[in-house]
């Protein structure tokens, strides 16, 4: 049985910390911590920690906008 998407194989569906913390230009320890403080939902699987992929976008949207501050550049 094939899965309906034929790019299935190619979708990322979880991420290992260290796999996160590269994609997002993070450090490992930063996404530690907004996993401890529950900001960032993760799972275990084993002794593994997995971050699934739709929450990570999740977390990467929720996080503050930069707004344009025109007096910033005087």
């Amino acid at each position: 049985m094939s899965p309906s998407n034929p790019n299935f194989d190619k979708v990322k569906l979880a991420y290992r910390l260290g796999e996160l913390a590269r994609a997002c230009s993070l450090s490992i320890d930063f996404v530690q911590a907004q996993i401890r403080t529950g900001k960032l939902p993760a799972r275990k699987m084993g002794r593994m920690v997995i971050i699934l992929a739709d929450d990570a976008k999740d977390w990467l949207k929720n996080q503050p906008l930069i707004s344009a501050n025109p007096q910033a550049e005087a």
